[in-house]
């Protein structure tokens, strides 16, 4: 699958990674989501994922971040640092999404808004899929296809262990060798994804700053978030 779009420098990436980072980590650990719906993409500026796999004999890693927030109309996006991510297959200049209110996340596809984790759906085994039409070689338009496999796998990564795990495949219908299998962790993100036509290796979480708590080797346990929010929740039901 083509990229389309110019790739931003490597080393300008990174400084707008560590900038975002640095504006909007807290120091410590934020608290959850005041709304109470558990997210299981949290999309925000400097969130940061890193991810490590193995290539024959070779170990590679790979960063993903985002950078900037965007408005559309009534609603705020946000950017991705690069004209890919591999938990979207899209061919698109720019991977924009935006959490809805019940912590969905939408993609922003030549002007339109397509539907593409439903995370409030929890049926098992099933196929979702987002049309759209008006697509320069394809006549009939593509479908984005989701599938829900799982809702409970547990997944061990450099950055942890992670619990409760929605697992999904996303693929564009019409285009060969864009199926990717993603697992999401709660208040995490991705920790783990694998490219079906990259000889299905996956890709670890090594570490990620997420709504300014850090995972990984000098960061929080997941199991040590856990009990973070458990008692934030507890406070706030005090008050």
């Amino acid at each position: 699958m083509s990229r389309l779009g110019s790739v931003v420098p490597e080393s300008l990436a990174v400084l707008l990674c560590l900038t975002a980072v640095a504006l909007f980590a807290e120091e410590g650990v934020s608290s959850p989501d005041s709304s109470g719906v558990e997210e299981f993409f949290p999309l925000h500026v400097g969130n940061t994922w890193t991810y490590v796999y193995q290539l024959g004999e070779e170990e590679r890693e790979e960063t993903y971040c985002i950078v900037e927030t965007r408005v559309v109309g009534q609603d705020e996006y946000l950017v991705f640092k690069s004209s890919f991510a591999p938990f979207f297959p899209l061919r698109a200049r720019e991977v924009v999404v935006r959490n809805t209110e019940n912590n969905d996340v939408v993609v922003r596809f030549r002007d339109q808004d397509v539907l593409y984790y439903e995370f409030s759906n929890s049926t098992l085994d099933s196929m979702r899929v987002a049309h759209v039409d008006s697509v320069p070689g394809y006549q009939d338009g593509i479908d984005f296809v989701t599938y829900l496999y799982s809702i409970d796998d547990t997944v061990t990564t450099p950055a942890g262990t992670f619990y409760d795990c929605c697992r999904f495949t996303a693929s564009i219908a019409q285009v060969i060798d864009t199926t990717v299998e993603v697992w999401f962790a709660p208040d995490v993100g991705p920790v783990c994804f694998r490219r079906w036509s990259a000889g299905n290796i996956p890709s670890l979480l090594r570490s990620a700053v997420v709504d300014g708590r850090h995972y990984g080797p000098t960061g929080l346990s997941p199991a040590s978030w856990g009990a973070v929010k458990a008692q934030d929740q507890g406070r706030r039901g005090d008050r």
